[in-house]
């Protein structure tokens, strides 16, 4: 029978029809069934005892690592091997199985056997010899003796068992790098700390749109109203259509006369007539108060007066939104920034696990007159202005994977001699970027941290404390500079009855506590 010890766990999922095809493909060897603590399956007793049957069918020698009671009971009342770990069952002694599957038949006298056989047969057969009473007794007290010698040297050298609890000697160690990354550079230099730089390019087109900023005006609704010219002669006046009229408070507004109107004779004698804002005077400035209009232009002045008694209305501006020189510059920022943007997340969606874009390098690289398409040129008459522009964007790329690389290996360096570093105690941190002027190289700060374990060799531990007294493997314990003496070194034997540690290696176990 091999030798290897073969480790089968059983899955949540297996059956005793899977596992037999298992054991069918060890046959002939030493194998340790292992359950798993989120593992119910197949733990009746008769499941355990198919389970041994067929490894007896396949001529395998069984044991089993399980933590559960009754699983544990039954193997005992089975006599299969059962251990509380994996590091047991290859330190330990296996026990044999009682199943009498494989035990010799009874051969019975074949049928065809001649009297001539049986009297071959018979001459074989010699009369007992007859065997000194005193003799025989003799014979089984040696023998008994002996058995009890082997017995007890046995049970001397096999039954002590020891369980030594460490926990190993445990140091911090940091260390901070500073990384630099080259487009130029091909490959990592360690030594360095140089990684490449990953540089990235598309092409990407874009459309936005802003108001027009700017404003032109248009001549505007001109204001209309009434008057009230008033006769300062005895005469009557006749007072033509586009008489103009202008107000005397602030800046001068001229008005005009609508139609011809005739002023009856005699002082102080009225007449109303309609009126409207001058040419150049339209839009809001025509809309003037009560009483401002009291001045009419030509010889008429002496002998008319005029007054208007309620405010003149109507007049409105009119301008219209016009393309200003600003709103084409404005709009092409923001289409470089919807490029960019545009750029960056199809750039990100390339890049794998681990890669970072360096936002400070990304810019247009490359852009061109005929691939600006405005919708309206300067001073055209428009409430929005759009483009359609195509660019070449570009940016550099990082790694991290790398600068890990880079940080693990100089942590490997700060370990001190026999320690090693524990794998999931590493923790990595990045400083920010900082991108060179002419955008060749980014340097960032690349910080590392691990624990790092003292290395034991058990085997070397064990042959050490093999045999010797309490007191001295208390001493080798503390010794050891592999070892936290913060908790000390735990030494238990058992049974407790032995001042010694075990004869056998084998039967020192040693339990590793982790590191805090």
């Amino acid at each position: 029978m091999s030798t290897t010890i073969e480790q089968l766990h059983l899955a949540p999922n297996d059956t005793l029809t899977s596992l037999r095809a298992r054991l069918s493909q060890l046959r002939g060897r030493r194998v340790v069934l292992i359950w798993a603590t989120d593992c119910d399956n197949l733990k009746r007793r008769l499941d355990l005892v198919l389970i041994q049957r067929e490894a007896d069918r396949n001529a395998i020698q069984l044991a089993i690592v399980a933590h559960d009671a009754g699983l544990q009971a039954v193997a005992a009342e089975l006599n299969i091997s059962c251990f509380e770990s994996i590091e047991a069952s290859q330190n330990q002694r296996w026990k044999r199985s009682r199943n009498k599957v494989f035990l010799p038949r009874y051969h019975r006298p074949r049928a065809d056997l001649q009297p001539g056989d049986l009297a071959w047969i018979a001459d074989r057969l010699a009369a007992p010899r007859k065997k000194n009473k005193w003799q025989i007794l003799i014979v089984r007290a040696a023998v008994i003796l002996l058995l009890c010698a082997v017995i007890g040297a046995l049970v001397f050298v096999i039954a002590p068992g020891a369980v030594v609890r460490v926990r190993l000697r445990s140091e911090q160690v940091e260390v901070e790098v500073e990384v630099t990354a080259d487009r130029k550079a091909e490959s990592v230099d360690r030594q360095r700390a140089l990684i490449p730089a990953i540089p990235l390019r598309e092409t990407m087109q874009t459309s936005a749109s802003i108001p027009s900023s700017g404003t032109q005006w248009l001549e505007g609704v001109s204001a209309t109203g009434a008057v009230t010219f008033t006769n300062l002669s005895n005469q009557p006046i006749d007072i033509p259509a586009g008489s103009t009229l202008v107000t005397s408070a602030g800046e001068p507004i001229l008005f005009q006369t609508s139609a011809s109107v005739v002023l009856p004779a005699g002082i102080d004698s009225s007449i109303d007539a309609a009126i409207v804002a001058a040419e150049g005077y339209g839009g809001s400035i025509g809309n003037v108060d009560a009483g401002t209009i009291n001045r009419i232009v030509g010889p008429l002045a002496e002998n008319v007066s005029v007054i208007n008694l309620s405010p003149t209305a109507g007049g409105n501006d009119r301008s219209v939104k016009v393309v200003a020189a600003a709103d084409r510059t404005r709009l092409q920022d923001i289409a470089r920034l919807q490029l960019q943007s545009l750029a960056y997340d199809r750039m990100r969606a390339g890049l794998s696990d681990g890669q970072v874009i360096i936002i400070e390098s990304l810019q247009i690289a490359e852009e061109n007159k005929d691939w600006l398409d405005y919708s309206a040129v300067v001073g055209e008459i428009t409430d929005e202005l759009s483009l359609t522009m195509r660019a070449v964007v570009s940016a550099l790329a990082v790694d991290e994977r790398l600068a890990r690389q880079i940080v693990l290996a100089q942590l490997e360096t700060a370990v001190p001699p026999e320690m090693t570093l524990r794998g999931d105690s590493l923790t990595y941190e990045r400083g920010a970027f900082n991108l060179s002027r002419a955008k060749e190289q980014i340097r960032f700060t690349a910080h590392g941290r691990g624990i790092a374990l003292a290395t034991l060799d058990a085997n070397a531990l064990r042959e050490q404390l093999a045999g010797v007294d309490l007191n001295e493997a208390q001493n080798i314990l503390g010794d050891n500079r592999a070892f936290a003496q913060q908790p000390p070194p735990q030494l238990s034997l058992h049974p407790r009855g032995f001042g010694r540690m075990p004869l056998l290696p084998i039967r020192i176990h040693i339990e590793v506590q982790a590191a805090p």
